[in-house]
């Protein structure tokens, strides 16, 4: 079975506006805080829903703050809430800064080409074939989604390089 080439989609080639970034700034996840006033504390079927990171008691009532383990139940935390005390509440969303390798200059894909597994003879589109990691987290390996084997494609990508490098000498 003869490598297949795969060309990269001359009509995709594209600036890519962010070249040469070394980082991206990403919301983090929301964590929603509360503080409730009222004359119990936190009731016993919650303390799985909170974390409670401060809890006083007054002459007259219990004052607790803490967080919301799931941001997602906060609509029906909030109900359970007003049925307690007074409360308040808080959203809190972290920016969060991503290092990573810098942005290429060129942005670009690939033609959709089919490669045959050497197990099944399967013809598959090339971007269908399925990477895996190795149980150790040490390397990848492909998979053909018809027979299920492992690393039985043979193919080479065409390099951004070479493609530049003989748009520059034409």
């Amino acid at each position: 079975m003869a490598t297949t080439f795969i060309k990269i989609d001359r009509e995709s080639i594209r600036n890519n506006p962010n070249a040469g970034r070394a980082s991206t700034i990403v919301a983090g996840p929301v964590e929603v805080s509360f503080e409730l006033k009222g004359p119990v504390g936190i009731p016993p079927d919650w303390k799985d829903m909170v974390i409670v990171t401060e809890e006083n008691w007054s002459d007259t009532q219990y004052l607790v703050k803490g967080i919301l383990k799931n941001p997602d139940h906060q609509e029906t935390f909030i109900k359970a809430l007003a049925t307690v005390g007074e409360y308040k509440i808080d959203n809190n969303r972290d920016i969060v800064e991503i290092k990573h390798m810098p942005e290429p200059t060129l942005l670009y894909n690939y033609q959709n080409t089919t490669v045959e597994c050497s197990s099944c003879h399967s013809h598959i589109i090339w971007k269908a074939i399925q990477e895996e990691e190795t149980p150790d987290g040490e390397s990848l390996y492909e998979t053909c989604p018809v027979c299920g084997e492992f690393d039985t494609f043979d193919y080479e990508l065409e390099k951004i390089e070479d493609v530049t490098k003989r748009e520059n000498n034409s």
